[in-house]
């Protein structure tokens, strides 16, 4: 509850409601920065995620030679029909 500077008692203060309702809404902006920072963070860490897995898959295919265009069939003789 709020408590008027000007007349010391939140029950006869006009204004009381209206500042109550102020950090009301205060506090309701700062839980939803914090949720936004929250789905920011694992949004971050989504993408993340990704660019490590299409890393680690371009790797896997460079070192089995499909990022050049070579089977492993075709290096195995598979494919020559």
């Amino acid at each position: 509850m709020y408590l008027c500077a000007k007349c010391n008692t939140p029950s006869l203060c006009p204004a009381a409601p209206l500042l109550e309702k102020k950090r009301q809404l205060l506090r309701q902006l700062s839980e939803a920065q914090d949720l936004k920072d929250h789905v920011d963070r694992r949004e971050q860490a989504l993408e993340d995620k990704t660019r490590l897995g299409e890393e680690q898959l371009r790797g896997l295919r460079e070192s089995l030679g499909l990022g050049l265009g070579i089977g492993m069939g075709m290096s195995m003789g598979y494919g020559l029909y």
